[in-house]
């Protein structure tokens, strides 16, 4: 039987509250790979999306940090129930702003 995900659901949890209107946009699924088999752990499907919010901020002196969000994905097949996405551990695999 095939099994497609119908679903992905973004939550995002500032890492601190100056930042407000967190917005999601471009939301693309793509490089759907399903070589490994049937309802194999290995398959994957790639999530794309920007993402930005107001008052966000970011200091070039010393001690150099920055407000940040958290990111979850979550999907579910069909009308199941949703699952946690496992999101890649390579940092090549992830960009973020510099402003």
């Amino acid at each position: 039987m095939k099994q497609i995900i119908t679903s992905v659901f973004l939550v995002f949890f500032f890492l601190q509250m100056q930042g407000n209107n967190i917005k999601v946009s471009n939301v693309q699924l793509t490089g759907k790979n399903t070589s490994a088999g049937e309802n194999n752990p290995a398959n994957h499907i790639l999530v794309q999306f920007d993402l930005g919010w107001e008052n966000s901020w970011r200091t070039t002196v010393a001690p150099t940090n920055w407000d940040a969000a958290w990111v979850f994905v979550k999907y579910r097949v069909g009308a199941g129930d949703w699952a946690h996405a496992t999101l890649s551990a390579n940092s090549a695999d992830h960009s973020g702003g510099t402003g």
